[in-house]
């Protein structure tokens, strides 16, 4: 066990680079044992801080990672590989995977390889539940859709917080230095695909539409004309204004994977102020007495080597249709000589299908304003332009807990909770701290949440009953043919799963409210010398895929800490 001391603690969750400069994998290679800020966590957020931290060059900064490094990890380079990052059902051919990945729901060396305890309102089930281990953290291994939410996320945690720093047009302004809008990989033309003066080209992490065009991509657009007061054509997903279905915006530049490893900590990791220590997992914050009536914290232990209420998150049910033709990416999926081929074609060019993400379009939706369920529970939505489901469609079966049929051709839509009501928990399970903590997300506890399930199913099936799938659908898969509630509330408990956006076991909080873990600035409350940054501190789940709300969370902590 080593010990560590340092003026500031920052809690942080946890593609070719360049080789890394100060990266070390033993404590023996640290520069010394006191810097001016150690961040517990080389994930998402944690690496925006470091990088933003050591820019000046006046900071000492220590990175402690508990997994690997991404280098050289070609599944975290490879966007269409992203599902052999995390333990799932294999689904891809075998030369995809590492020699890890042997079996179902095999574990992963990239991933903390959690799962959660049985689930009470779906059958009882358990299931992965995803995390990543190894520099970038879930920016690493997560499937890269990039977008910010509704804006009235954030108008609502200020409201939330008391601090108007958090409203949305205070925090627009950190997309510029955020984000850096690239062409796609195929360099097709993007005119009517995004509203460019939303977006940025000077941030630092690359960012941009489908790379690869699908066969089905008319046919989404089609159906936004001819289903047009249901699912409307959103043209621009990524601006705050979720309402819609449009274009899918991915982490994505060049064809390869845009991480916080390769982005922020990359630019800062050969700086002599900045150290990086790999496959070491913090145990013990030190306590070295106190500040101000507060327990202050000024030092880490960490071994190195091979609690909250609160928790919200997006529920994810895949939904797979059986369609005619070949023009889904199935055989290929699982073809190992034409995989092989098109990882040829990315290898030497960083283009075709490998170079691109899982859905080529995406969309936010509301129930109607007079459904049933708002009769007894209030509509939980951030404001009347957030939404309370999502769709993701993909030219392919996409389901984490079935395999891939060996033959056919599909179409998924996926279907993500956006709004929940249920709440869970996330508890330890011992003193142990490498005892994997008891993850309860308490998924479908209430009525609104199987309700809004439940009429997102049917909105689907109204989504393929459009003209333009009448030559191409051929019909549900299993039990996505049910049609009474009862029927469809069974299938959902059945295959229902999780998105992987979990938050709020940390939420910010009013300066003086007792209840929250942090205050408005991020700092643990009842402490001194603590921050927490990461995607815990929203006190709900935004409307988006997390990665994008959580790399602005953590530029505006940066701006926080460093006084401007």
């Amino acid at each position: 066990m080593a010990s560590l001391t340092l003026v500031h603690l920052l809690l942080a969750a946890s593609t070719l680079t360049p080789t890394f400069g100060r990266l070390c994998t033993s404590p023996s290679q640290l520069r010394g044992n006191t810097y001016d800020y150690i961040v517990v966590g080389a994930g998402t957020a944690g690496n925006v801080i470091a990088a933003r931290l050591a820019e000046s060059g006046h900071n000492d900064i220590l990175v402690l990672e508990a997994g690997v490094s991404n280098e050289g990890v070609l599944a975290s380079q490879v966007p269409l590989m992203a599902p052999t990052l995390t333990p799932s059902t294999p689904n891809l051919p075998s030369i995809c995977y590492d020699a890890h990945a042997s079996g179902s729901l095999a574990d992963t060396p990239y991933d903390w390889n959690y799962t959660v305890v049985p689930q009470t309102h779906l059958n009882g089930r358990t299931f992965p539940f995803s995390r990543g281990r190894i520099l970038g953290g879930s920016s690493s291994v997560n499937y890269m859709v990039h977008h910010y939410g509704s804006s009235e996320d954030y108008d609502r945690l200020a409201r939330i917080t008391g601090d108007s720093g958090w409203a949305w047009k205070n925090m627009r302004p950190y997309i510029n230095r955020h984000e850096k809008f690239v062409p796609p990989a195929d360099g097709h033309d993007t005119t009517g695909q995004y509203i460019p003066s939303l977006h940025s080209t000077r941030g630092i992490l690359p960012k941009s539409l489908p790379g690869y065009s699908h066969a089905i991509d008319s046919r989404v657009i089609a159906t936004t004309q001819e289903l047009s007061a249901e699912f409307p054509f959103s043209p621009d997903t990524g601006g705050g204004n979720v309402l819609g279905l449009g274009w899918a915006q991915s982490s994505i530049g060049g064809g390869t994977r845009s991480s916080s490893a390769t982005t922020y900590l990359n630019s800062v990791i050969n700086r002599r102020n900045v150290d990086v220590l790999v496959n070491a997992q913090v145990t013990k914050l030190v306590h070295t007495g106190k500040i101000g009536g507060k327990p202050s914290f000024r030092g880490v232990q960490f071994a190195s080597g091979p609690q909250g209420k609160n928790m919200s998150d997006h529920v994810l049910l895949p939904n797979n249709w059986l369609v005619r033709g070949t023009e889904s990416l199935d055989n290929l999926l699982r073809d190992p000589v034409a995989f092989g081929a098109a990882l040829d074609q990315w290898q030497a060019s960083k283009t075709g299908p490998l170079a691109n993400g899982i859905p080529n379009h995406l969309g936010f939706f509301r129930l109607p304003n007079n459904s049933s369920i708002f009769a007894t529970t209030p509509d939980p939505a951030s404001g009347p332009k957030a939404s309370h489901w999502e769709l993701l469609v993909s030219n392919f079966w996409v389901n984490p807990s079935l395999p891939r049929p060996d033959t056919g051709s599909y179409l998924t839509l996926t279907v993500a909770l956006i709004s929940p009501t249920s709440r869970g928990t996330l508890k330890l399970a011992s003193n142990n701290p490498f005892q994997a903590p008891l993850i309860d997300p308490n998924f479908l506890a209430t009525d609104f949440d199987r309700y809004t399930m439940r009429e997102s199913v049917r909105a689907i099936k109204r989504f393929t009953g459009a003209n333009a799938w009448s030559d191409y659908v051929i019909g549900p898969v299993g039990d996505l043919a049910a049609q009474t509630d009862e029927g469809i509330d069974a299938y959902v408990r059945s295959i229902s799963s999780t998105i992987f956006h979990p938050v709020g076991t940390a939420s910010m909080s009013p300066r003086n409210a007792a209840w929250g873990v942090v205050d408005p600035e991020l700092r643990l409350k009842g402490a001194e010398g603590v921050r927490i940054v990461d995607a815990s501190v929203w006190p709900f789940v935004p409307n988006a895929h997390t990665q994008a709300p959580v790399y602005l969370v953590a530029e505006r902590a940066a701006s926080i800490i460093r006084g401007y």
